[in-house]
């Protein structure tokens, strides 16, 4: 009797179906990733579903969620409705043979596999899997990024950018309005831009931006830098021919920037009068522009010329020698303009027009 009870249970076992699971109703939804294994792709603080349908279920048997970490931890999730963590799992049953979990604010802890099985013996699992990818947007970190600064010439400056984000965002530093990074290129790839001891050539702009595979933040800081005054002049010997305007240029950069009264010319190491057309204007990047306009060249303005410029880290100045010109040459504006109590400024376009009206007007008698 015992032997046709074994060889009836043996015949039962050999012809019984295999429960069969599968997973539905998920959100996010599943994709096929790279590696051909099924993924969910969920932003990190949202919700998860998952749904297991089991058909073919033994009686005695029970539905299981669990979870593979990376480092090949098993995490027991429910059994049935039993949910092991219901702080981070719930566990519901929307119908007779489908049990559902739901993760609670995912993080990027929980990127890991997510497996239903059923027991049907000797140590064997039916099974369905899925792997979960979670994504956060990067965020620059206030405390943990450079802000606007100031240093000194010379002192030793580096930039960091630190930024949250899931998959680990890539950080980038570039200058605004694509001028050249201190390194020679137009990009740097890393949290640290370091730029050794400052410069003069070093204040402006810098972008920091993290990126990754949903999106973007970037931070703009700018650096000052403190240094003397630095001059570049216009011409450094101009020449004019007597009765003619001159005007005489010096752009200087320095920062702090000078004031106008830090700023002085002088004519063959004498004061330039303070009655004399002095112009004072200001630019960008800590560049303040100087002219001085000789109204009427004549032998006793010719000679050297010294501007000159100061602030809290020292003096700088330049020469400028005005020579004399037989023939009469353009100021800085481009005009022809001679002094005198009629004042006649003459353009090169107009001579130039002049001209062409008057050939025009012979070849036509």
């Amino acid at each position: 009797m015992e032997i046709i009870i074994l060889l009836i249970s043996f015949v039962a076992c050999a012809f019984a179906i295999d429960p069969n699971v599968t997973i539905i109703d998920e959100a996010p939804k599943m994709i096929i990733g790279v590696s051909g294994r099924k993924e969910m792709i969920a932003t990190k603080d949202k919700d998860v579903f998952m749904t297991c349908v089991v058909h073919n279920k033994p009686a005695d048997k029970k539905v299981e969620w669990r979870a593979i970490a990376p480092d090949n931890t098993n995490i027991e999730i429910s059994e049935d409705q039993d949910s092991k963590d219901a702080y981070r799992y719930q566990i519901d049953q929307p119908s007779a043979i489908s049990w559902r979990v739901k993760i609670q604010n995912i993080q990027i802890a929980d990127e890991m596999r997510y497996i239903c099985q059923v027991d049907i013996g000797l140590q064997k699992y039916a099974t369905e899997e899925r792997y979960i990818r979670v994504t956060e947007k990067p965020q620059i970190m206030d405390l943990l990024t450079s802000s606007n600064q100031l240093v000194e010439e010379g002192d030793p400056v580096q930039l960091t950018c630190n930024c949250t984000g899931w998959p680990r965002p890539n950080v980038r530093w570039s200058k605004v309005a694509g001028g050249l990074l201190p390194s020679g290129g137009q990009e740097y790839a890393g949290y640290t831009l370091n730029l050794g001891n400052s410069r003069p050539d070093h204040r402006g702009y810098y972008k920091c931006t993290c990126q990754n595979m949903v999106g973007k933040d970037a931070r703009i800081v700018y650096l000052g830098v403190v240094f003397k005054p630095t001059i570049q002049v216009g011409q450094m010997e101009p020449a004019q021919a007597y009765g003619y305007q001159k005007t005489l240029e010096c752009v200087i950069e320095a920062y702090p920037v000078p004031s106008e009264d830090q700023i002085t010319w002088t004519h063959e190491n004498i004061p330039v009068p303070s009655s004399a057309k002095i112009k004072y204007i200001e630019g960008a990047m800590n560049r303040v522009t100087t002219k001085l306009t000789i109204r009427g060249v004549d032998p006793n303005a010719l000679g050297l010329y010294t501007c000159q410029a100061s602030n809290t880290k020292g003096s700088t100045q330049a020469n400028i020698n005005l020579k004399y010109s037989s023939q009469p040459t353009p100021d800085i504006t481009g005009e022809i303009i001679r002094s005198g109590a009629s004042l006649i400024s003459i353009s090169i376009t107009t001579l130039l027009m002049l001209v062409t009206v008057g050939l025009l007007h012979t070849c036509k008698v």
